[in-house]
């Protein structure tokens, strides 16, 4: 768990206050923020029924904010066996979306359904962070923690976490309505921390000029009663998404969320709207 989320932990394990259920799923632990108090586990159900994915998609997706640079000076985390830990990257991302649940049910004949996205992070020099976000509603008003656990207990039918930079991220929305929006969980390697020495990250060949954001949708989940199916899309799918980020102070910035009166003021990789 990241130094940022550990906090978030502590401060929001209280009585049910929203529908909204932030998540952070690592490739072999499941750590969970959340507003509500609620315990989930990923297990290795092996997947039921397997489907090539139809081009339905029930979320509008698009980059809202996107931050690449270099990290906090003497940024440093303490695990919970009290091993300092430094960050992963010297040159930290922070992506994220601005996310629209589509009117009607576009994913038919489920109680609710989960969508994946890979989310590339790339430079003009060739290296590449690769990051998985995920956004989820029910569709049956009476939908379960117990359906809910056992949706996530074949979400590695769908991503390898072998094939990621950064522990999986998303959020699952508890009965979204049609057209409603959110502001998505960060995502990118910013707050994610390691006992290692730290990389440079996306400056590994030196300091790019270019970086850029590619989102593409890589499969979804679907529930009905406690009967999962995972649809997989075909590789050459078009992307969900893109962002090209403009040269800013010492990295690279894309901004639809913070005034630009603000930014300067703002801590690039944690931005307030």
């Amino acid at each position: 768990m990241t130094k940022k989320d550990n906090k978030l932990h502590k401060k929001r394990l209280s009585p049910l206050r929203t529908k909204r259920r932030f998540l952070l799923l690592g490739s072999m632990f499941l750590a969970v923020i959340i507003i509500a108090s609620i315990s989930l586990s990923l297990g290795s159900t092996p997947a039921q029924t397997v489907h090539t994915a139809g081009p339905k998609t029930q979320f509008q997706l698009s980059v809202a904010y996107a931050y690449a640079g270099a990290g906090p000076a003497n940024d440093s985390c303490i695990a919970d066996d009290s091993t300092l830990m430094s960050p992963k990257t010297l040159y930290p991302t922070a992506v994220q979306f601005n996310i629209t649940r589509l009117p009607g049910v576009q994913i038919e004949a489920c109680d609710a359904a989960l969508e994946f996205y890979s989310v590339g992070i790339m430079t003009n020099t060739g290296i590449l962070e690769k990051n998985c976000y995920f956004i989820g509603t029910n569709y049956k008003p009476s939908f379960s923690d117990a359906q809910l656990t056992t949706l996530f207990d074949h979400v590695y039918d769908v991503v390898s976490p072998r094939n990621l930079t950064t522990p999986i991220r998303g959020n699952f929305e508890f009965n979204m309505s049609d057209n409603e929006s959110i502001l998505s969980t960060m995502v990118g390697s910013s707050g994610d921390y390691t006992t290692a020495r730290s990389t440079s990250g996306l400056w590994t060949k030196g300091q790019p000029n270019i970086v850029s954001v590619t989102v593409q949708r890589i499969g979804y989940l679907t529930i009905n009663n406690d009967f999962v199916s995972v649809y997989l899309d075909s590789p050459d799918r078009n992307p969900a998404a893109v962002a090209q980020l403009s040269s800013y102070g010492n990295g690279f910035l894309h901004n639809n969320i913070v005034p630009a009166n603000k930014l300067a003021n703002t801590d690039l990789f944690h931005p307030e709207p």
